[in-house]
């Protein structure tokens, strides 16, 4: 028994004739007919009492009807599931995205691409910027946000940048450099550097290391601190500065003094990475919207 010869016996029961059905199902009423009794001798079963008047259900006939629109029911539903998702109308993303994205570009990309992908299923993973990396090259994440490139031995990944955003100092009220408006990365000489925890390989333990080398600055480093609030909360007891990204000002303690760095290329580019070969129909879609929003942002920020 295959799934045409249920459609056919459906259409013979609603229409209460072969030559009807088989005027619905744009086929030959003969063929029509040999694959009705094709099902009847599978069922073992006459399904249907035959007049000049036309077709009706036999007791096992109306036994069987119910069955045979749920299984054609869920059929048709499979086959809908299958279009939607490979369309990317439907289905689930995982996006993992690290601290510095969650107070500004994340929120932003997330509202609008479940406005326009309402049946998505969208799951949003907080994470350090290497490891976001690894699990995109694994298949854990489908997307991730980080803050600089990825991990250079790390395979298959496809990296877009999605902007630039610069740099600023953090800094309790008591500190030295509280009152001077802006800082310089020679005036970061002898100071604890507070981060996340950072993976030598990082995109982003490199490019502080390559800003603090351009300026022969010395610093002690203090990494593994999480989130970014309580990186805050570190300066403001006294235990040291940090380097934010422009949308994590918002996450810092108010009683804190915020210094734009002045001198050198001071930014941290920030990137989008996906699998060079996913299928994951959703990507596409999400990656088109999140470089979209990122350059928006960008033009809003370099505006006078």
């Amino acid at each position: 028994m295959e799934l045409r010869h249920l459609r056919y016996f459906l259409a013979v029961a609603e229409s209460g004739s072969l030559s009807s059905a088989a005027e619905r199902l744009h086929v030959a009423q003969p063929p029509l007919g040999r694959q009705i009794r094709d099902l009847e001798h599978f069922v073992g079963s006459s399904l249907f009492l035959r007049s000049n008047k036309g077709m009706r259900l036999t007791e096992a006939g109306r036994a069987f009807l119910p069955k045979a629109q749920e299984i054609i029911a869920s059929s048709d539903a499979a086959v809908e599931q299958a279009r939607a998702m490979a369309s990317g109308r439907s289905g689930r993303l995982i996006v993992g995205y690290s601290d510095e994205f969650s107070h500004g570009l994340m929120p932003a990309i997330a509202t609008e691409f479940l406005s326009r992908h309402s049946d998505a299923r969208l799951m949003l993973e907080m994470n350090y910027n290497a490891d976001t990396a690894h699990a995109v090259a694994d298949g854990r994440y489908d997307i991730g946000l980080i803050v600089a490139p990825p991990p250079s031995h790390l395979e298959g990944l496809t990296i877009r940048t999605l902007d630039k955003v610069p740099l600023h100092l953090a800094v309790a009220p008591q500190h030295r450099l509280a009152t001077q408006g802006s800082a310089a990365l020679s005036d970061l000489a002898g100071e604890t550097i507070l981060t996340a925890r950072m993976a030598p390989t990082s995109g982003y333990y490199m490019r502080l290391m390559q800003l603090l080398r351009s300026q022969d600055v010395q610093v002690r480093l203090q990494d593994g601190i999480y989130p970014t609030e309580m990186i805050g909360h570190f300066i403001a007891a006294g235990h040291g500065v940090a380097l934010v990204a422009l949308d994590s000002l918002s996450a810092m303690r108010r009683d804190l003094v915020l210094l734009p760095l002045e001198g050198a290329d001071c930014t941290l580019e920030r990137c989008l990475v996906s699998r060079s070969a996913t299928q994951n129909a959703l990507a596409a879609p999400f990656i088109e919207l999140a470089l979209s929003i990122a350059g928006q942002r960008a033009g809003k920020s370099a505006c006078p």
